[in-house]
């Protein structure tokens, strides 16, 4: 089966291909280090990021690196769209997206954090404990 990895760098790969975002990626080998369960949950996780972006970014190009070391791996997807407005989109009940990040978040006990400003962009952190 294809390891998480490479699953990861075929979607990108293939958002990257049918969008006309620029892509752009450094990820590490995270292969083996978390659960069948986590990996599933994290592979979800970056489904749901990559396609927020192309369907309500604007963004024009999107940079990912995943870096692990001993205790973490740390995720950042970072876009150059348009941002958003955090605290309104959370207090709509229609980020059912935002919701379903966050409870996938929780269950692989990573820390999710979404920085964004309105034309400025937005950044995804997600911080996974080993």
């Amino acid at each position: 089966a294809l390891g998480l990895t490479a699953a990861l760098e075929a979607m990108i790969n293939g958002v990257d291909k049918h969008t006309a975002i620029f892509f752009t990626n450094d990820i590490e080998n995270i292969d083996n280090v978390l659960s069948e369960e986590s990996e599933l949950h994290l592979y979800r996780i970056i489904q749901e990021v990559l396609n927020n972006i192309v369907k309500h970014a604007n963004a024009n190009a999107t940079y990912i690196t995943i870096k692990k070391n001993n205790k973490l791996i740390n995720i950042t997807i970072e876009d150059n769209g348009k941002g958003f407005d955090f605290v309104k989109e959370l207090n709509k009940n229609v980020s059912l997206g935002m919701k379903t990040l966050n409870e996938r978040a929780k269950i692989i006990r990573s820390n999710l954090e979404i920085i964004t400003k309105l034309n400025k962009g937005t950044v995804v952190k997600l911080i996974i404990p080993v």
